[in-house]
């Protein structure tokens, strides 16, 4: 994939491999052992991607960071020395992934004074378990307690399994009514992913149909991007993509020998390996057109499924998703 002038392209650097918590769908330990990256990004790799990214702009001004991990709320002071540091060579003042357990008014005010743009932050399904609505609580009530404060809050991925679907327009409702708006919701994909039955897809389409019905024009509908990318509010514009910046050094930048250009087309032999040129050569299906580029995750042959079988599904999912679409916003 070519990068080009006017592509939105976000990198997301991963900071951290430690975590407070120990979410069973996470897709980050899905595909690192927990003990082997129970540490932090070195500075030197650290000042490497700032680095290319300075350069990157000279070529892409519409370039977004975030901190991912694990946990970046865990890095604590050294959090803040590497948005500094970012944003003193780039003037890009990074957002930041988490799951909120530690976020407070102190840290709140560190991170306006270190050029941190926001927080987004995950959250659970408050209706699966205990450890779902427990954790859910205390996120809720930090948004509440900080809502106000001068970096904003932002509602990151609810993930959901196959059994949640039944309960989805019950989960929007309860997140509308504590935020009055949607966060985005996701399907389980990558290696916890799980086969879905006639049954619970019905479930799916039904409830992404009335989802629709209920809060289009109310607020953003950020319904499962992995599958219906042109429906997610970050498309509405221009493509966005988001590559990874991993704690090793995948791309060998700190190779002495390593180039711009050398970084420069690594990252876009990644992009192409993130976003895949698809073609599955069902002509007459109405969603053709819109499955020309897939996600990796519906290619990764992790966990219990094939990469082939995941194919399948997605299809699956996305006459699901996007026949519900449909029907709420034109025939109804």
């Amino acid at each position: 994939m070519k990068i080009r002038k006017n592509m939105n392209l976000s990198f997301s650097i991963l900071v951290t491999g430690r975590c407070d918590l120990n979410c069973p769908y996470c897709h980050f330990y899905a595909n690192h052992d927990r003990d082997a990256y129970n540490r932090d990004i070195s500075d030197e790799l650290f000042d490497k991607y700032i680095e290319f990214i300075h350069d990157l702009q000279k070529v892409n001004k519409k370039i977004t960071v975030r901190f991912s991990g694990g946990e970046p709320l865990v890095l604590g002071e050294r959090l803040f020395e590497l948005a500094n540091r970012l944003y003193t060579k780039t003037g890009i003042s990074p957002f930041i992934m988490t799951n909120g357990k530690c976020l407070s008014n102190n840290l709140i005010n560190y991170a306006k004074d270190s050029h941190i743009s926001s927080f987004v932050v995950s959250m659970d399904n408050p209706f699966r378990d205990n450890y779902s609505k427990k954790n859910c609580e205390i996120v809720l009530n930090k948004f509440k307690e900080l809502k106000n404060a001068d970096v904003p809050l932002f509602s990151g991925m609810v993930v959901l399994n196959n059994t949640d679907f039944k309960d989805l327009v019950k989960i929007a409702d309860y997140f509308y009514e504590q935020l009055g708006v949607l966060p985005p919701m996701t399907e389980t994909n990558f290696a916890p992913f799980e086969i879905p039955t006639d049954e619970q897809l019905h479930d799916l389409h039904n409830g992404v149909k009335e989802i629709v019905k209920k809060y289009n024009g109310k607020t953003d509908l950020l319904l499962f991007p992995f599958i219906t990318p042109e429906y997610y509010a970050n498309n509405l514009d221009d493509d966005e993509f988001l590559t990874e910046f991993p704690m090793d050094d995948k791309f060998d930048f700190l190779s002495e020998n390593s180039s711009f250009s050398d970084k420069f087309h690594s990252i876009e032999a990644q992009l192409d390996v993130s976003y895949r040129k698809f073609d599955c050569g069902k002509y007459n299906c109405d969603w053709y057109g819109s499955c020309d580029t897939l996600k990796w995750v519906w290619f990764s042959d992790k966990g219990k499924c094939s990469a082939e079988q995941k194919i399948k599904e997605y299809c699956r999912y996305k006459k699901a998703i996007a026949s519900a679409f449909y029907e709420a916003l034109i025939v109804e």
